[in-house]
């Protein structure tokens, strides 16, 4: 009970540091050191909203709000309202790639491939590598969505990008002959089949 009164102050002295002074990092962690020990993970990340909401500095807003949109991934299991705090993010800082490759790597993570492919076009317009971006699309079109069209093009965009990408010409390919009838023979059997006129 002692131990437990003692853990509950300090989750009370953390939360109060965190507020007072952002910057500290160290407070933010172990306030979800101790907040985890106690089963109050989902107040640290209310904090967290609290600081990055009322924060004069960009850099510490952004700072609170991905480490709320981790919190909710990573250790709450709330990957809906992880993926909107991402959102969110990516909206106010379009350019930062790092925030588009977190949301990318939850959605990917959850199977949310229609997402994953909004994300991958925010990266593309944030002036990320064009090829492997690309290279990602294609993927996700040809084995996750099954989408031989929008695959091929975006493979084709590739080689728009990097021209002797090898694992491009191949996708190609392999989409070329998925594309192609297989010829059974089936007009000579329909040819046998037919009777001859009398």
């Amino acid at each position: 009970e002692g131990e437990l009164a003692l853990a509950d102050h300090a989750f009370g002295l953390y939360t109060r540091g965190v507020t007072l002074w952002p910057a500290d990092e160290r407070n933010a962690a172990s306030l979800e050191r101790v907040g985890e020990a106690l089963g109050r993970l989902g107040e640290v990340a209310a904090t967290y909203q609290r600081i990055a909401d009322e924060a004069y500095e960009p850099a510490t807003a952004r700072s609170y709000a991905v480490r709320r949109a981790k919190l909710l991934a990573e250790r709450l299991g709330q990957v809906d309202d992880a993926i909107e705090a991402f959102q969110r993010l990516a909206e106010f800082a379009p350019k930062d790639l790092s925030i588009l490759r977190s949301l990318q790597g939850l959605l990917e993570q959850n199977e949310r491939w229609q997402a994953l492919l909004l994300a991958l076009e925010r990266e593309l317009d944030a002036g990320g590598d064009r090829a492997g971006v690309y290279r990602r699309v294609a993927t996700v079109w040809e084995t996750r969505l099954r989408n031989t069209f929008e695959a091929k093009d975006n493979w084709k965009r590739v080689l728009k990008y990097a021209p002797d990408d090898p694992e491009a010409r191949a996708a190609l390919e392999r989409l070329e002959r998925r594309a192609r009838p297989v010829d059974l023979g089936l007009e000579d059997l329909v040819d046998e089949a037919t009777p001859a006129p009398v």
